[in-house]
């Protein structure tokens, strides 16, 4: 703990403290100025994408909910199947995520081979990706099909 005092203490310390901080600081400044305008522009280029992307996604939902309104039953009836299939498969990618999970821990409790412990792991995340995205688009179906079915009522 002395050590620590007598060097915060010393000359060296302070001139190394303030020249470092000074040079920091300068740089840090003179990068935000220059590089605002361009983290600006890039940002706003991806909120142009992503409100461009959500008004496509109001466009294909409205464009699903007029086409089951305006058909007939045979026509919600497949999209409900449809809807179904989706789950189904969001369900079963569940499953196989499990099931790697669990393969892979006896494997690495056993100790038996690192390497397929991970790569079955990696197997359950890919898998849980898939069964996410099935999810969402299961949501979305659903979502349509509860909203075509209100508008008919």
């Amino acid at each position: 703990m002395d050590e620590i005092g007598a060097y915060v203490r010393s000359p060296g310390w302070w001139f190394t403290a303030i020249f470092a901080g000074g040079i920091v600081g300068l740089v840090g400044s003179l990068a935000a100025a220059y590089l605002k305008r361009p983290v600006d522009r890039a940002l706003g280029s991806i909120s142009d994408r992503w409100r461009a992307r959500t008004e496509a996604e109001r466009g294909r939902v409205e464009f699903m909910i007029g086409f089951l309104t305006s058909g007939t039953i045979e026509r919600r009836l497949a999209f409900r199947m449809r809807a179904y299939a989706q789950e189904a498969r969001a369900r079963y990618y569940t499953l196989v995520s499990l099931l790697f999970m669990a393969i892979g821990t006896a494997v690495g409790a056993a100790r038996i081979d690192r390497a397929l412990s991970g790569v079955l792991f990696f197997g359950a995340l890919v898998t849980m990706w898939f069964s996410w995205r099935a999810r969402s688009e299961t949501d979305l179906l659903r979502h349509i099909l509860l909203e075509a079915e209100s508008r008919l009522e």
